[in-house]
């Protein structure tokens, strides 16, 4: 598999060198990304034919399975003080694996993860590439999701979330698998015809206490509901074949779940000082206190 941001027209022929065994393509309808598959026994190097005269000897990276799992994978740049935070809310929502792109200048994020690579629970994946690209627009997101996507397709689920976007389920249910099958099994769903799960999320502006640590999540002071912008999805990998930041934009069917059941909080804040300090918030929303119980047991 490779991946290609749209920055340049991409050759939409790949082949291995000197064989006609050619690279599928699909194309991002919103041209954001190419990417090139081949179904070949492993091997730790092959050579390539890119468009008529170009040949390249690439590595072949192979990774973990994680069959049957939930996994979060993001990409994060200089995001190393709300990394752990994020991890261990999210796995006390049921999330088995954090696939992390490190995007970062500084090369501190695996020190500050280190235990959790130890233990397996993450897996880091230096990802050097330009975050933003004149034309394909955020180049470094889209490749990561998509590279997601396609490197873990036996996975279950695959959340596509930022590091300041807490998962925060509704109506009693605690963990995301329990909702997400009991979605499909309220509605009478086929799982193999789901592409994602799409989100809705609110934006928490205007903190009042330290932002360190956990106490960011006491900010309560919100924007109401978005309902046809910054959505966020649980995917299925192997029923999306491109993906675009917000949307599946090539795949099996989109259900967008009510706000009732499952919604994310977005501590639109974190990191960035010159956003979401002097909005006017319209609502307090109090529902993910209900998921913090483990904070007194870390601090």
């Amino acid at each position: 598999m490779v991946v290609c941001p749209s920055e340049i027209v991409p050759p939409l022929i790949i082949q291995l060198s000197g064989k006609d065994e050619r690279f599928d393509v699909a194309v991002c309808p919103h041209r954001h990304t190419y990417i090139y598959t081949l179904a070949i026994p492993y091997q730790p190097i092959i050579s390539l034919q890119v468009g008529e005269t170009l040949l390249i000897d690439l590595p072949v990276n192979r990774y973990p399975a994680f069959k049957g799992e939930i996994l979060m994978s993001t990409l994060l740049k200089d995001e190393d003080d709300y990394i752990v935070q994020w991890i261990e809310y999210h796995r006390r929502l049921g999330v088995d694996r954090f696939i992390l792109y490190d995007n970062s200048g500084n090369g501190t994020l695996e020190k500050k993860v280190e235990s959790y690579i130890d233990e397996g629970t993450v897996l880091l994946i230096k990802w050097v590439y330009p975050l933003y690209l004149p034309v394909s627009g955020r180049s470094g997101q889209t490749t990561q999701q998509n590279h997601s996507i396609y490197a873990f397709p036996d996975a279950k689920y695959i959340g596509l979330f930022d590091v300041d976007e807490y998962v925060n389920p509704q109506m009693g249910f605690r963990r995301i698998d329990d909702l997400l099958e009991s979605i499909l099994s309220c509605l009478a769903f086929d799982y193999n015809n789901i592409g994602t799960f799409r989100l809705l999320s609110k934006h928490f502006v205007c903190p009042t206490t330290d932002e360190s640590g956990y106490k960011f999540l006491e900010t309560y002071t919100c924007g109401p509901l978005l309902t046809n912008s910054y959505e966020k999805n649980f995917v299925i990998p192997r029923n999306v074949q491109t993906f675009s930041v917000h949307t599946l934009t090539l795949g099996k069917h989109i259900y967008t779940i009510s706000e009732r059941l499952l919604r994310f909080n977005h501590y639109i804040f974190l990191n960035k000082p010159d956003r979401g300090r002097d909005d006017t918030p319209c609502e307090n929303d109090r529902t993910i206190t209900r998921h913090l119980s483990f904070i007194k047991r870390i601090e």
